[in-house]
């Protein structure tokens, strides 16, 4: 039983972090990013499609709307991403990205009335005193941080909070059997949007292009999945709290190790934080 938790956590942290990475890839070899981002869309949703028909899910109008909105999110922002992979790198934009994670819980006191416990309080400090270090500081070799470059990552980090916030009401509506409804709607939206992008560009989708979509679209596969198998097998403040962090740090070592990014003292120790802020906000 302890084997198939860990597999199913295992499974969990390499979607999150394939995504990352095998689009980072992407990038380095070259390819046209919106048609494998399309192909990754639309493989994941295909999958959900599959899923919600094999096991007859009903369809709630709220859970497609929900998740429309999220893949607008998605779609419209992924111009974003690239940039900020770009231009701040890869472990600073997937921390930003994860710390968002702390503006559902914001919204949660100020729409649902929660008090949060002191744990998650210390989390969203944390968070807080962990972004401006991530930011701003840098070195000789480190890459200069650009207005542009911050921006981006501050959008990033408003409307992954946005997709987290609505990710936290499913929660609350309590029919987690729905959540492939609320994937299917959040990434055929998303593919809509970035396939008029591409036939707006007159783009191609060439052999390397479909390797690196479907392997995204497997991470986008595997990944929420994994999550659902885990929030049955494990607490989810526990589960959920665990996979994050895990994320944040293999993100962060393998921009290290794969990307060659390096950053200053005071940048590492604000991913520390960042990490142990991402572990408390989901206690």
């Amino acid at each position: 039983m302890i084997t198939g938790k860990l597999i199913f956590f295992f499974l969990s942290v390499a979607g999150s972090v394939g995504f990352v990475q095998i689009l980072r890839w992407a990038q380095r070899r070259g390819c046209d990013v919106y048609s494998v981002a399309a192909i990754n869309y639309f493989f994941a949703s295909i999958f959900f499609l599959c899923w919600i028909l094999l096991f007859k899910i009903d369809i709630d109008h709220e859970v497609v709307l929900g998740g429309a909105l999220c893949g607008v999110i998605f779609g419209t922002t992924f111009f974003v991403l690239l940039y900020c992979m770009n231009s701040m790198g890869v472990g600073k934009t997937a921390t930003t990205m994860n710390l968002s994670q702390s503006i559902p819980i914001l919204m949660s006191i100020l729409i649902w009335q929660e008090r949060p416990g002191v744990m998650t309080v210390a989390g969203i400090l944390l968070a807080g005193l962990a972004i401006p270090l991530i930011l701003l500081p840098k070195m000789r070799h480190e890459k200069g941080v650009s207005l542009p470059g911050v921006l981006g990552l501050m959008v990033l980090f408003i409307t992954q909070g946005v997709v987290y916030t609505f990710f936290k009401w499913f929660e609350r509506l309590g029919r987690p059997e729905e959540k492939p409804v609320m994937l299917l709607s959040l990434f055929g939206v998303a593919f809509l949007i970035t396939l008029l992008i591409v036939l707006l560009k007159k783009s191609h989708f060439s052999k390397v292009d479909l390797s690196f979509g479907l392997a995204i679209g497997g991470c986008n596969m595997i990944g929420p999945a994994a999550v659902l198998v885990v929030l049955t097998l494990a607490p989810a403040n526990i589960a959920l709290s665990t996979i994050t962090a895990l994320v944040v740090v293999c993100n962060t070592l393998l921009s290290i190790w794969l990307w060659k990014e390096r950053f200053s003292l005071k940048t590492y120790f604000g991913m520390v934080l960042a990490i142990i802020a991402v572990f408390l906000i989901n206690l």
